[in-house]
This record gives structure tokens, sequence and C-alpha cells, in this order.
């Protein structure tokens, strides 16, 4: 892959989970609710198993069921994972499955569920079967150097919201404000 494919599959997926956890919201809490950390459309942690599942799963693609449950268990993982760290750095929880009627019987310790791991679980299919070359097809409907541009301009509004999302998190940490950028009902959209 080349830099500029990396970087339009890292945001198509991004954005790609964004929307996912808009439907989620919707249809779980009836709310339409900001659930990203980054006021942009997009949630980093959804590139991220996107590419662990494709990297992870694609050579067990002759076996549907071992993509499906490597997928589960890879992206559960770092779901885990990613959600103690957030709550190290930023001393908030971003998400607890024991609020969504459709995974609170049977979720640990509210950062993963069995509901989200069967969502990855189906994610690595649709990944490793069909979803992985949309990105790259689209990007490379373009000339070279107009997909460098898109690159940069993705990674320069991504650095810059990255830089006001912290700045407004530390801001309102000072001010003993409620933190609003986690996607509470201050977040709505």
């Amino acid at each position: 892959m080349t830099i500029p494919e990396i970087i339009f599959t890292f945001f198509f997926f991004a954005v790609f989970g964004w929307i996912f956890e808009l439907f989620l919201e919707i249809f779980g809490r009836r709310k339409i609710l900001n659930r990203g950390f980054f006021k942009g459309p997009y949630i980093p942690i959804y590139a991220f198993g996107a590419f662990l599942e494709h990297y992870g799963c694609s050579p067990l693609k002759e076996h549907p069921l071992f993509v499906f449950i490597a997928g589960a268990l890879m992206c559960s993982v770092m779901e885990y994972i990613a959600g103690i760290i957030l709550e190290k750095i930023f001393h908030k929880r971003y998400w607890d499955y024991r609020l969504y009627p459709f995974s609170r019987w049977c979720t640990y310790q509210g950062r993963i569920s069995l509901a989200s791991a069967t969502s990855f679980g189906v994610f690595a299919l649709a990944l490793v079967y069909y979803l992985w070359d949309v990105p790259i097809y689209i990007i490379n409907l373009f000339a070279f150097p107009v997909r460098l541009i898109i690159s940069g301009v993705f990674l320069t509004v991504f650095v810059i919201d990255g830089y006001f999302s912290i700045k407004k998190y530390l801001r309102n940490k000072k001010e003993l404000y409620p933190d609003r950028i986690a996607g509470n009902d201050e977040g709505l959209i």
C-alpha cells in the first residue's frame, strides 16, 4: 500500500466507525450524539481495528468461522486495552456497554460485550471479503498528486481537530466543568 492509500483507508474506516456509533446511539438510546473524542466525524479506534482485522484475519480467509472468531477476539482485546488507556489518560470512561439495552446482559466491566464482539466478528467478515478494497479503489480513482493532496488535507484536518479537542478537554478539566468531548447530552449534533 502507498502512503495515500494507507491514510485514505484509515480515514475511510474511522468515518465508517463514527457512522456506526451514530446509529448505535440512535437505536440504543434514542439520541443523536457525537460519540467520538474529536469534533470531526471520525473515530480512529475503528480504523485501527480495521487494519488489525485485515492483517490479522486475511491469512484465515479460507475459513470464515476463524475470520469471525479472530476478528471478534482481536478487536475486543484492542477495545478493552484502549478503554483502560483512555480512562487512565483522560480520567473518563468513553463507553460503557452496561448503558445499552442490547448488551447490558453480557459485558465485562462495561468495556467489552458479547454484542460488540459479535459486531467485530461480522465486521471482520465484511472487511476481509468485501470492504478492504473499497477505500483503495476510491483513492486510486485520482491521479497520484491528487491522492497526496487528499491525504494531506485529511491529516491536516485531523491534527488540527486533535489539537483543539485536547485543548478543549484540558480547558474543561481545568475549569471543573463536565467534559463535553465524549458525547454526553451537551455534545448533540
